[in-house]
């Protein structure tokens, strides 16, 4: 991450003179909590963080929620932030903008910031969906967070939800601290080829239900058929999301659930597990789980950007092929009980 590239594109940056910029703390952590969720609600109608206002106001207080601001004509129209993580990284995010141009600067002061004061690698959740009925696309977010910030990919999913007709969309994990690789896929099956899938199953054990599921191998846990019965997997209309480190004893799991057609390879995990292997992440979409198309638009080496697409697009279509017809796509696309995106155009 090149700090001089990005001080260099803020100071390049033309934005109205009546844009008022303001630092954090310059308001109290209650309006700044107030003004950062009616923005995130203003564009995306439904954003995860709405519904816990008091924590959003004690993480400003407790200074592990940073966040910037902009006003034009006295209305707030722009804010980005820096939230510490709990496994010793940073992320930038809740970043939005209803005026072209200005979320982009509030994230280059947010990212050089972070460089002037934090050793701490940077994290991003880079949306890659595309426009949908008044909520914008991604595609200014992918150029700055890949682009001009240096994030390097290393996992795909459908992680949350936005809308007034709530629709998962597809989100890409990235750091600072990895290296960029080929592919997302290709280094997965590099983990896994040659290993032996045989052997007992591990327990399944479900540790998180929002924003999306999460779902661990653990002793406690129940046999994976029983597990599936119990949760509802195939008609619970969600994304559950598998970590699961490959070791020996868990390959006949990962195995398994390679085999479900509606699971997905998303990528690694950034962190080691307990035993010191690679945290290989599966996706698993419900029937009838709405998931909004995607478009990777940053200029990502091809074989990457390809990659990123196809994960993606396998989740778009398990996730909506029990429909026939979902969206209202500004192109008036939609997406068939297979799975197929078509056009009135098709």
């Amino acid at each position: 991450m090149n700090k001089e590239n990005i001080q260099r594109s803020l100071e390049s940056r033309k934005i109205d003179h009546s844009i008022n910029i303001l630092e954090p703390g310059e308001l109290s952590p209650k309006h700044t909590a107030s003004a950062m969720i009616d923005l995130l609600q203003s564009v995306y109608s439904k954003h995860a963080i709405s519904n816990n206002k008091k924590q959003v106001i004690t993480d400003i207080e407790d200074g592990r929620l940073v966040t910037w601001l902009a006003k034009k004509d006295d209305k707030f129209v722009a804010t980005a932030s820096l939230i510490a993580q709990a496994g010793d990284s940073v992320e930038i995010g809740r970043a939005v903008s209803n005026t072209k141009g200005v979320g982009g600067v509030l994230m280059d002061l947010a990212v050089l910031h972070h460089l002037h004061t934090s050793s701490k690698p940077l994290i991003a959740e880079v949306r890659l969906a595309d426009e949908f009925k008044g909520i914008p696309g991604s595609e200014a977010t992918q150029h700055i967070c890949f682009d001009k910030f240096e994030l390097n990919p290393h996992a795909v999913a459908p992680f949350f939800e936005h809308g007034n007709r709530p629709r998962r969309e597809s989100f890409v994990l990235s750091r600072s601290d990895i290296k960029r690789l080929s592919s997302i896929s290709g280094v997965v099956h590099e983990t896994i080829s040659g290993r032996s899938f045989g052997g007992n199953e591990s327990r399944l054990l479900m540790t998180q239900k929002e924003p999306f599921q999460v779902v661990q191998d653990s002793n406690d846990g129940m046999q994976i058929e029983d597990f599936w019965k119990k949760n509802n997997m195939l008609n619970n209309p969600t994304f559950t999301l598998f970590p699961i480190e490959a070791i020996d004893q868990n390959m006949a799991l990962i195995g398994q659930l390679l085999q479900n057609p509606r699971c997905v390879i998303c990528g690694l995990d950034s962190n080691l597990g307990k035993s010191g292997k690679p945290i290989i992440l599966l996706g698993h979409v419900g029937l009838d789980t709405k998931i909004a198309p995607s478009k990777v638009s940053a200029n990502l080496p091809i074989l990457m950007k390809r990659d990123i697409q196809t994960i993606a697009d396998k989740f778009t279509s398990l996730g909506n092929q029990n429909l026939d017809r979902f969206g209202e796509w500004p192109n008036g696309s939609w997406i068939d009980r297979k799975g197929v995106i078509w056009t009135d155009q098709s």
